[in-house]
């Protein structure tokens, strides 16, 4: 298959192992095009296929791609798909030739794109599982791709996008108003390295000293001893090395945090049944906390930098976290501690879990705006 990407950011440069589900030989079949030359010479050294900038038309007419691959900034992507997408599109279409686009933009329903050609455009929308490996741990069997879909699609491209969604975990169809809800759930299981990080910091002020990892590796014990339908485990985790004094700490933690995003899953009118929404749910959390138990805390830190792009979901929940969590957290740790009761800090914290997903699927519908 022969792609062009429209945008090669940090998501365009993850998505690398699905180009190669389509395309072998990538420097040939791929070419990927930059809105700006910032960054370029150094990603033109990390990028087995073609890089360039700004001249997105001219690609597209030399690849005559079968599929476009389109991840520029949201602000920006309803701009470029009118002046240079769609008039290739368009021309494309009189020769007799079809392509897919598969979109990244988090607020563009895919059928938008259709209405804004004037095509019958197959197109769809995912939202990745974002997985990465871990050293030697292949985190995919946890991820949850999320992706709806429009327009009229061949046998072949259906198949064509289920290669290439396979190396990034498991995937599910939804309605496009389903979407962004339970995305607004992985950004705020994503913040487990937030807690983390202030759970550790606080215990060592009190000279109680814990790593981030044994922090991590204590909340997915909690979370996968308490979901009956866990898989395979890509990393055992248990509760070694974790004091004594923090054990039902971080299991109440584990508790509220997870709760508080169901309880706004099950708030929303899904067309999906409860029982997939669960499992999304899920295996979010697990994969977001396995990232925790795993990666030391330099490592977390780069990859929170990596995904929290300006303006995005998951810069909104840092700036949520910072807001109403991390000193709530940290005098809770003092206090209990000091042998103080904490029950209305859980219930607290399943409140802010619930409100920071509410807050960043909102966020996510004003993206372009």
């Amino acid at each position: 298959m022969r792609i062009v990407i429209a945008g090669m950011g940090f998501l365009g440069e993850y998505l690398l192992p699905g180009y190669k589900a389509l395309s072998p030989d990538l420097s040939s079949s791929v070419a990927a095009v930059k809105g700006s030359k910032k960054g370029l010479s150094e990603k033109q050294r990390r990028i087995p296929f073609p890089v360039s900038a700004g001249d997105l038309q001219e690609v597209l007419q030399r690849q005559e791609p079968d599929i476009v691959v389109f991840a520029p900034p949201p602000e920006k992507a309803r701009c470029i798909f009118r002046e240079d997408i769609a008039p290739y599109f368009r021309e494309s279409y009189k020769k007799g030739k079809t392509c897919v686009l598969y979109s990244f933009v988090p607020d563009i329903e895919p059928g938008w794109f259709s209405k804004e050609a004037g095509l019958a455009l197959p197109a769809v929308k995912i939202m990745p599982s974002m997985a990465e490996p871990i050293g030697e741990v292949d985190p995919s069997p946890l991820g949850a791709n999320l992706y709806t879909a429009a327009g009229l699609w061949n046998l072949q491209q259906k198949e064509c996008l289920q290669r290439f969604l396979s190396p990034f975990g498991e995937s599910f169809l939804l309605k496009d108003e389903d979407t962004m809800a339970l995305l607004a759930g992985k950004i705020t299981s994503h913040l487990c390295c937030n807690i983390a990080m202030t759970i550790s910091d606080s215990a060592a002020r009190l000279g109680l000293h814990i790593t981030t990892q044994k922090i991590g590796e204590a909340i997915r014990y909690f979370h996968r001893n308490r979901w009956k339908e866990a898989g395979t485990d890509p990393a055992p985790a248990s509760l070694d090395g974790v004091p004594e004094v923090l054990v039902e700490f971080l299991k109440k933690t584990e508790i509220a945090w997870f709760s508080g995003i169901l309880d706004f899953t099950y708030s929303r009118t899904l067309s999906i049944s409860r029982h997939e929404a669960e499992r999304i749910s899920h295996l979010s959390f697990e994969m977001n906390v396995l990232s925790v138990q795993l990666e030391d805390r330099h490592k977390l830190e780069r990859n929170t930098r990596n995904h929290a792009t300006p303006g995005g979901l998951l810069e909104k929940g840092c700036v949520l976290y910072k807001m109403y969590v991390e000193k709530e957290l940290r005098n809770a740790i003092e206090e209990g501690l000091a042998g103080g009761s904490l029950q209305s800090f859980f219930d607290l914290l399943e409140g802010w879990s619930f409100l920071i997903t509410l807050s960043v699927c909102r966020h996510g519908g004003r993206l372009g705006q």
